[in-house]
C-alpha cells in the first residue's frame, strides 16, 4: 500500500483532464452542428411556397388537421399551412446530434400582388406553436395569423447558436399584422418573440419596427429595443398587463440570429447596432432624429383593425414610403376597401399602377406621397 501512495497524485490529476475533456468536446460540437443545420436549413426551404411549412432541421414534432396521410418527419418535408395544428421544434442535444428548426411562409394580410411572397416565421430550438387563427370569428385571420407560443430558455452553449425563439421577417417595405398570445402585434421587418408560460412575453425588434396594440395602448418597437408583457390568465399565455416601455436589447443576445439570417430569410439583417449611444428610450426619442420612430404612424386606426398600415405597400406604390394615405397615394383618385386599392371607376388601382415588385409606375398620373 505505501508504494501506491506516491502514485496517487497522477491519478487524481488524470482523472481531472479526463473530466474536462467532455466538456471541450461539446463546446467544439456545438458551433458544427449549427453551422450544419443552417446550412441544410437554407438548402431543403429555399424557394418556400406561400401558406407551407418546412421541416428545417431534426427534431421537429408536429399535429395537423387532416386524418389522411401527411408527410412531415425528415428534412425539406413541406406541407400546406392549412393543414397544420401545431408545432413543436426541440433544443439542442449534442449528445444526439439534434437541433430544432422549422420554417414557415404565410401569406397574413400582404396582397395577391406579391405571388409567392410571404412573412416567414423561423422556429429556432425550444419553441412550440399552436394555431389560433380560428379561433376569434370576429377577425379575418389567415392560418397561423393568430396563435398561442412559448420558448425555452435554455443555456447558452456556442455563440453561433441562436437563442429558442420565434424569428419573423415581414417583405421589405411592408408591415403585417399577427397576433401573438393573443396581443396585436404590427412587424414591420424582422422581430424576435420569447414568452415562458406564467412569466412574459418579450417582443425584440432586430430590424424596422414593431407595434403592440392592446386596448387603448399604441406601444412602437424601433430596432435596437425590447418590451415585454407579463402573462397570466388560466393558461398562463394572456397578457395581464400593458406592454412596457421599450427599453434597450442585448445585441449579443441575438448577434446568432444576425448571422444566421442571411441563410433562413429572405433579406439579411445588417446590423444589431441601430440605437447608438443613447443611454435608454427616453435619451432616443429626445432626439430629434428619431421622432418618427418613437411616434404611433397616424394612419394606424384606432378603431380595431383597418385594412392597411404605414409602408405595407397595399394602399401604396412607394415602398420607401413613411405614410400610407387610404388615398392610395393618389389624392382623389383612388380609395381603399378590404386590404386592396381600386380607383373610382372600381377597378384595381395598384395591379393597373403598380408593377410586380411594388413599385409606382411613375409614368401614370400618380401623386407622389
Amino acid at each position: 500500500m505505501r508504494r501506491l501512495l506516491p502514485l496517487l497524485p497522477f491519478v487524481l490529476l488524470a482523472a481531472l483532464l479526463f473530466a474536462v475533456v467532455p466538456g471541450s468536446a461539446q463546446q467544439t460540437a456545438c458551433p458544427a452542428l449549427v453551422k450544419r443545420a443552417l446550412a441544410g436549413v437554407a438548402q431543403g426551404c429555399n424557394d418556400l411556397g406561400r401558406n407551407s411549412v418546412c421541416y428545417g432541421n431534426t427534431l421537429i414534432e408536429a399535429s395537423f388537421t387532416s386524418s389522411g396521410e401527411v408527410t412531415f418527419s425528415h428534412p425539406s418535408d413541406r406541407v400546406n399551412i392549412d393543414l397544420l395544428r401545431s408545432l413543436h421544434t426541440f433544443p439542442l442535444d449534442e449528445t444526439r446530434g439534434l437541433w430544432g428548426v422549422a420554417v414557415m411562409n404565410l401569406q397574413a394580410n400582404l396582397p395577391n400582388t406579391l405571388p409567392g411572397q410571404g412573412v416567414k416565421f423561423v422556429l429556432f430550438g425550444d419553441v412550440a406553436l399552436e394555431d389560433r387563427s380560428a379561433a376569434d370569428s370576429s377577425r379575418d385571420y389567415g392560418p397561423m395569423q393568430a396563435f398561442y407560443f412559448t420558448t425555452g430558455a435554455g443555456s447558452l452553449r456556442c455563440n453561433e447558436l441562436p437563442p429558442s425563439s420565434l424569428v419573423i421577417q415581414s417583405p421589405k417595405g411592408y408591415n403585417v399584422r399577427l397576433n401573438a398570445n393573443g396581443l396585436d402585434i404590427v412587424v414591420g421587418s424582422t422581430v424576435a418573440l420569447t414568452a415562458t408560460r406564467n412569466q412574459s412575453m418579450k417582443i425584440a425588434t432586430l430590424e424596422g419596427r414593431a407595434i403592440t396594440m392592446q386596448a387603448a395602448q399604441r406601444r412602437v418597437i424601433p430596432a435596437g429595443f425590447q418590451a415585454t408583457v407579463r402573462l397570466g390568465g388560466e393558461d398562463g399565455l394572456t397578457p395581464v398587463d400593458e406592454v412596457s416601455e421599450p427599453e434597450l436589447l442585448d445585441s449579443d443576445e441575438w448577434q446568432a440570429v444576425v448571422d444566421s439570417s442571411g441563410l433562413v430569410f429572405e433579406e439579411a439583417v445588417d446590423s444589431l447596432d441601430l440605437s447608438g449611444d443613447y443611454a435608454g428610450w427616453d435619451d432616443f426619442c429626445a432626439d430629434p432624429a428619431n421622432a418618427d420612430l418613437c411616434d404611433v404612424p397616424d394612419d394606424l386606426c384606432d378603431d380595431d383593425w383597418c385594412d392597411t398600415y404605414c409602408g405595407d405597400l397595399v394602399c401604396d406604390g412607394d415602398e420607401d414610403a413613411d405614410i400610407c394615405p387610404v388615398d392610395c397615394g393618389a389624392d382623389g383618385e383612388a380609395f381603399c376597401d378590404d386590404g386592396a386599392c381600386y380607383d373610382n371607376n372600381g377597378d384595381d388601382y395598384v395591379n393597373d399602377n403598380v408593377d410586380e415588385a411594388g413599385v409606382a409606375d411613375d409614368t401614370g398620373d400618380e401623386a407622389d406621397d
